[in-house]
């Protein structure tokens, strides 16, 4: 009983501190673990429904990209190229992958990695 009364108070402090984490209003930024040089490669950003904007920002620390997500806009820098999905969700494009690209990215408060790679081609 001692065991079961563990478990359950476990388990109620990782709800509690995941609700907490949800309702923080944490955005989620999604990108290719490796980027083709040439190629494109696709960032989605996520955010909870009360952030109406996601900042992109390039591995170079460059703005690629403002979205108001409310009103299906974005504004790009240079080639990159980003539209709104939804409500919650932007995509930005990298039209063709190239070694400065590699490195941080970054969408509101959440990053991803990008590494560089050339295509083999057998």
């Amino acid at each position: 009983m001692a065991q079961m009364m563990c478990a359950l108070t476990q388990l109620t402090e990782w709800t509690f501190l995941l609700l907490m984490y949800v309702s923080a209003g944490v955005s989620e930024l999604i990108c290719p673990s490796v980027g083709y040089l040439g190629s494109p490669a696709n960032l989605t950003c996520i955010s909870p429904s009360d952030v109406t904007s996601h900042g992109y920002t390039a591995s170079q620390g460059e703005v690629a990209a403002i979205c108001n997500v409310s009103n299906s806009s974005c504004t790009t820098v240079g080639d990159y190229r980003a539209s709104t999905i939804n409500q919650t969700h932007s995509l930005l494009t990298i039209p063709a992958v190239q070694p400065a690209h590699a490195g941080e990215w970054r969408c509101n408060t959440s990053s991803c990695n990008l590494i560089v790679v050339s295509k083999f081609i057998s």
